[in-house]
């Protein structure tokens, strides 16, 4: 499959072949110097993702051994997972429109007139 580093931790990971096309897997090949508590070829992940009315939920199932600092280890793939799935909702999101509405007084020539007054 095909291989990525990770940086700034230098981890090194693969992706492999799941039962599903909504599914994506990978394996840590390479912890890198920072993760040096993760057991080698225990940490690997399937990435998931079904339909639903307002969109896609995206579920990261994540498995892993340590030699040591198990919920240290936890939390840090918590946050460091969280924070990935935060960035991909934020580059999926549409373009922000905004819509204001307000009431004026006078015509509507009148108000294009007054807009284009407090623009200078």
């Amino acid at each position: 499959g095909q291989s990525r580093t990770l940086l700034p931790v230098f981890l090194k990971e693969r992706l492999v072949a799941t039962q599903a096309e909504s599914e994506i897997g990978y394996s840590v090949t390479d912890a890198g110097p920072a993760l040096a508590d993760v057991v080698p070829g225990s940490h690997s992940a399937v990435v998931s993702f079904s339909p639903r009315r307002d969109g896609t939920e995206m579920v990261w199932e994540v498995e892993f051994e340590t030699r040591a600092r198990r919920d240290f280890w936890a939390a840090f793939t918590r946050t460091s997972v969280g924070e990935v799935s935060s960035n991909l909702a934020s580059f999926v999101q549409p373009e922000r429109e905004f819509t204001l509405s307000a009431r004026l007084a006078g015509s509507p020539e009148a108000a294009v007139g007054a807009w284009l007054q407090c623009l200078d």
